[in-house]
């Protein structure tokens, strides 16, 4: 009686820190759709946090799907989305992004990307308040939404290894790095990471800050020291963005690739890693152990 107690411990705890993204509000994986076509009036499989199916002018669905390790090997599932010229994509969240709950209320987002042998401007991933003015609910400057793009570096010949990452607050400001190389090189998955929080502690005054990252380990604690920072007062009467859109003006050698999109309440939910072999062992004796209890009983 004491072993099967142990067990069913062991058991529970084990399989609790393997599902420890259990408080994850939304993902997209890009599987179940139909390799090769345009996304609209699609819905997928597996994903969550969307109602409805896509809607706008248009991705393709892609039947290879983009991975990530540094720290630890992110969880992912089969296909991707691929750019096609001047288009974009959007579809309703089930529930709204939250903006005016209780202070320190964190929003997390995180996705990997993945440009062609070139990039052009304005490959953004962003949640936004689908009632506000522009094309096919497309925020316009005065738009509120929040979410991360990829921009080349300012000047007449600009390096494509010089990629920097803008954020966009609530309010549509656009706040980006300005020295170092961020990105790997064209071609290359890079991992995108946004931390949105209202009325941060380190700040004075009924502010959100939203920060981002590029390439960040996973598998352990957040990350300190953002790739960039922007900082906004007097947010608490704006209104929860409600629709996620996916943006770009690349095709051909400036298409760009996105996949695994998640969003969340914490680092943990968003960049989930793959359970090491020894995890995933103990895992399984523990329900073996289970098992041949119940077998006996």
């Amino acid at each position: 009686m004491r072993l099967s107690t142990h067990l069913i411990s062991l058991a529970a705890v084990l399989i609790l820190a393997a599902t420890a993204q259990a408080a994850l509000l939304g993902y997209e994986g890009f599987a179940g759709y139909t390799v090769g076509s345009n996304l609209l009036g699609q819905a997928g499989t597996g994903n969550s946090g969307l109602v409805g199916t896509w809607s706008g002018t248009g991705h393709l669905a892609q039947a290879d799907s983009l991975s990530y390790t540094n720290g630890g090997t992110l969880v992912t599932s089969g296909g991707s989305l691929r750019s096609t010229a001047n288009v974009n994509v959007f579809r309703d969240l089930s529930t709204p992004v939250p903006t005016t709950t209780a202070t320190g209320q964190e929003f997390w987002m995180s996705y990997l990307f993945k440009s062609g042998s070139t990039l052009v401007d304005d490959n953004l991933v962003r949640f936004y308040v689908k009632t506000d003015p522009g094309l096919n609910g497309n925020p316009s400057a005065n738009g509120r939404g929040v979410g991360i793009d990829t921009r080349l570096a300012e000047g007449s010949n600009p390096d494509p290894t010089q990629q920097l990452v803008a954020t966009r607050l609530w309010f549509y400001q656009v706040i980006q790095t300005d020295s170092a190389p961020l990105f790997k090189p064209p071609g290359e998955i890079n991992l995108l990471l946004l931390q949105y929080v209202l009325d941060d502690a380190n700040t004075t005054g009924n502010q959100g800050v939203v920060r981002a990252w590029v390439n960040p380990a996973i598998g352990g604690a957040a990350p300190s020291i953002a790739s960039a920072v922007a900082v906004k007062a007097d947010l608490g009467a704006w209104p929860s963005p409600d629709r996620l859109g996916f943006f770009s003006l690349g095709s051909g050698d400036s298409a760009v690739t996105w996949d695994e999109l998640r969003w969340g309440d914490s680092f943990a939910d968003v960049t989930p890693v793959v359970p090491e072999p020894a995890t995933s062992g103990l895992i399984a004796i523990a329900w073996g152990g289970l098992l041949v209890l119940r077998r006996r009983s």
